[in-house]
């Protein structure tokens, strides 16, 4: 994960950075250069639009420019609050727990790098939604989703969630992890990543036909309608060999 040093490092030194990287890449002209340089101007781009937004945030809160140590100070506030979010105690019990990734672009010193940002969401017995934990890691792995999976365990009340049913991508390290860490609990696909596996293989002219045909069979509210609904649903869009 990247360390509260590092944070502020990026922050405190934006502003210098986009400006000598911008100048440096203006002293060639753009049809010349190369794709290092291509990515070059991404990242400055990037760091430019990173900045405008941090100058926004900055006037909305009434600050037209915040020295370096107020910076290490508002970072150190946010550090304490996201960290104390970040360990609460679970007193309820989440029977259902969805877990996603997403991959973003972070800056870790003068690198930009590729992070998993992982989440857990949490629905209680009464059908209450709780964002549960947050996490940034290296890379998607059983070893990474076990450690922020046991997290939760340890943060729960007798280090037990309640979990009956997990739902997630079909991440093999994922799956793999919650077969560990919630032995008993049943593993669903995710209906949202199951309808994008579905329609990458279906040609764009077809994608909404079958779109809506699949919204259709998870909208069934009994087993027996979505059972004949998936069979209607495969008898018009299964294809001759």
């Amino acid at each position: 994960m990247m360390s509260a040093d590092a944070r502020r490092s990026a922050s405190s030194t934006i502003t210098e950075r986009v400006t000598w990287q911008w100048q440096s890449a203006r002293l060639q002209p753009e049809d010349s250069w190369n794709d290092a340089q291509c990515e070059q101007r991404s990242q400055i781009m990037r760091l430019s639009n990173a900045l405008m937004v941090e100058q926004d945030v900055l006037t909305t809160m009434g600050f037209e420019r915040l020295a370096k140590s107020q910076i290490s100070e508002l970072c150190n506030e946010l550090d304490a609050k996201a960290g104390d979010f970040r360990n609460r105690p679970l007193t309820d019990e989440y029977p259902y727990l969805w877990l996603d990734a997403l991959y973003e672009k972070v800056h870790i010193g003068d690198s930009v790098v590729s992070n998993a940002f992982v989440i857990a969401y949490g629905v209680t017995v009464s059908g209450i939604r709780d964002v549960l934990a947050i996490d940034v890691v290296d890379t998607e792995s059983k070893e990474s989703w076990a450690r922020f999976l046991q997290g939760l365990r340890r943060r729960a009340r007798d280090g037990k969630l309640g979990t009956k049913l997990v739902i997630s991508d079909a991440h093999e390290g994922l799956k793999a992890a919650t077969a560990v860490v919630f032995q008993g609990a049943s593993w669903q696909r995710c209906k949202v990543h199951f309808f994008r596996n579905i329609l990458a293989h279906v040609p764009q002219s077809r994608k909404l036909d079958v779109a809506a045909g699949l919204r259709n069979v998870f909208a069934q509210v009994s087993n027996d309608a979505a059972q004949r609904a998936a069979t209607e649903f495969r008898e018009k869009f299964e294809t001759s060999s």
